[in-house]
């Protein structure tokens, strides 16, 4: 199963000026997880998205087993 998350200010989402940091991001990415009980998956972050998947893995290391890199930028 593949799960496509627009973040906020990305995609389809509406702009938000209150993100201030990829810890604001990561945190979104906290709520949709455990809004559908997701554990044990892969997670995939290409350019910012990385930067903000490596924030999220730090600030929460039990939720994802795997974190695939794609042509990111570091943190």
């Amino acid at each position: 199963k593949v799960i496509a998350l627009d973040l906020r200010g990305a995609g389809e989402s509406s702009y938000n000026e209150n993100i201030e940091s990829f810890k604001d991001w990561a945190n979104d990415i906290k709520i949709f997880c455990d809004e559908l009980e997701l554990r044990d998956f892969t997670i995939l972050g290409w350019s910012m998205g990385g930067g903000i998947i490596q924030q999220f893995v730090v600030d929460n290391p039990s939720y994802a087993k795997k974190m695939i890199l794609f042509n990111s930028i570091p943190q």
